[in-house]
């Protein structure tokens, strides 16, 4: 997942790539990283995003595509209510040069999921049904 944040997942796949049924990953993430993978993989895509917000010059439909996400508005919403800042305020503010470039992965995303608890996590798609537009 760290490494195809920005492709669009399927739970089945991960699962089978896994060699288990879906709901038994989805258990054992669970159980393993103390989130569900649709949390996981949008902390991991906020943690990033931020990252080119506060290192790149792209604007932020850009930076929302890179990251996975189909439409800006939903990323700009996610990002609003994970981080309290719009994506625009949070690289304005300068915060993530405080968090350094080398900042912890894992202890990055841990603190992006305490925040993300009430965000929705539709990320990960299931292939037997059919993906809203959250």
């Amino acid at each position: 997942m760290r490494e195809n944040y920005h492709e669009p997942l399927v739970l089945d796949d991960l699962a089978r790539s896994a060699m288990m049924s879906k709901f038994y990953f989805i258990r054992v993430f669970q159980r393993t990283t103390g989130v569900t993978p649709g949390r996981f993989l949008s902390a991991v895509r906020l943690h990033e995003a931020k990252s080119h917000l506060v290192h790149s010059s792209l604007n932020v439909a850009e930076i929302s595509a890179r990251v996975g996400y189909s439409s800006a508005s939903t990323f700009s919403r996610r990002f609003t209510a994970s981080v309290g800042l719009s994506p625009t305020q949070f690289r304005r503010s300068g915060r993530g040069l405080r968090e350094g470039r080398s900042a912890c992965l894992v202890r990055s995303i841990a603190r992006d999921l305490t925040r993300t608890s009430r965000v929705s996590a539709g990320s990960i798609t299931s292939s037997t049904k059919p993906r809203s537009a959250a």
